[in-house]
């Protein structure tokens, strides 16, 4: 039986590759799988679907194993485009699927991922990755939507995000004469993922295109978490401008008020981790040390100070881990898990 309330992390390589004829129900598998597997224990590669599940995934009533087998064989014979440092590896996600019965005499689907790819399966902390629940995918029905989704996860802690019209194009697989007119690729992507990411997922966005004369070049995305916008600031909730401690020069505007306590609070998350991390990363970092940190309402200037020091203790374990091939998201993912 599904279970929609698992979590799903996805490496970065995933989240920006590009998946050329996948299908939304495809899709939906693969964040199935991923939801099932221990991302860091490649001995969890293999999955087992029923029969059954297999089917609602697909968005199928029961059928013959001989017509399931067709679907499952089409589905691994997928590629997903990943970008390396010296252009695209191209490989199919997994190295097989067997469709058989087990002992009892059910039929089973168990998937197994390729290989050459269990890097970007199980090494999250190298490239970085997005956690999310699995309801919010699967609730899309479109397969832009899906994709768009995680991208704009992946750029949450940024609020906002500009990408090239066709990148965009390529990175959704909407590449096809149907919506080559910005008319049409507006109506039947942009506006259509819109409504339903909004409607169903723990994120919105709004969205702008930016113009070159008469033609579009490029969409900027605005996005906010949708716990934070129905709730902007709790009932209660002290933020770090609220405590005398941290209030500046009272001659300031409010403005300059805000920006000199936010300045404040990153040159301190910043000393916290050897001033290495750019503005976007600290901020991340900071909001994910949020969950590990203690709020005590009677004590909340300390808070900040609280932050400073958990991101210190895991730069120092940072620090000394040899040969990582990513810093910031070996970071981010002892900061996440409190590693």
């Amino acid at each position: 039986m599904l279970d929609e309330n698992t979590l799903v992390e996805k490496s970065k390589q995933f989240i920006w590759a590009k998946y050329k004829g996948w299908s939304a129900r495809e899709l939906a598998i693969f964040d199935t799988y991923l939801s099932r597997i221990n991302a860091r224990n490649p001995e969890s590669a293999e999955v087992v679907f029923t029969k059954r599940e297999y089917e609602e995934l697909m968005g199928l009533k029961e059928v013959r194993p001989e017509q399931l087998n067709r679907y499952v064989k089409n589905f691994i014979q997928n590629a997903v485009s990943l970008k390396t440092e010296r252009g695209w590896k191209n490989r199919p996600l997994f190295s097989g699927a067997d469709f058989e019965k087990n002992d009892n005499g059910e039929w089973e689907v168990r998937l197994r991922c390729h290989p050459d790819l269990e890097d970007a399966f199980f090494a999250l902390a190298d490239s970085g990755y997005q956690r999310y629940y699995l309801k919010y995918t699967l609730s899309l029905k479109s397969k832009y939507s899906k994709l768009l989704y995680c991208l704009l996860k992946d750029n949450l802690f940024r609020k906002e995000w500009q990408v090239e019209l066709k990148e965009l194009r390529e990175l959704l697989g909407a590449t096809s004469k149907t919506y080559e007119s910005f008319k049409d690729f507006n109506k039947f992507v942009l506006q259509k993922t819109e409504e339903e990411i909004n409607a169903n997922t723990d994120i919105i966005f709004t969205y702008e295109k930016i113009t070159k004369g008469r033609l579009t070049k490029a969409i900027k995305f605005k996005i906010k978490n949708k716990e934070t916008v129905e709730n902007e600031q709790i009932n209660g909730q002290m933020e770090i401008y609220d405590f005398p401690e941290y209030c500046p020069d009272s001659d300031l505007t409010a403005d300059q008020e805000h920006n000199a306590v936010l300045e404040g609070k990153f040159t301190l998350w910043s000393e916290a981790c050897g001033n290495e991390f750019n503005r976007s990363q600290l901020e991340e970092l900071a909001l994910l040390a949020e969950e590990h940190v203690e709020y005590e309402p009677t004590d909340a200037g300390r808070h900040d100070l609280d932050i400073y020091h958990y991101l210190l203790r895991k730069y120092k374990s940072l620090q000394n881990k040899k040969d990582v091939k990513s810093r910031f998201g070996y970071m981010k993912y002892l900061v996440e898990n409190n590693a």
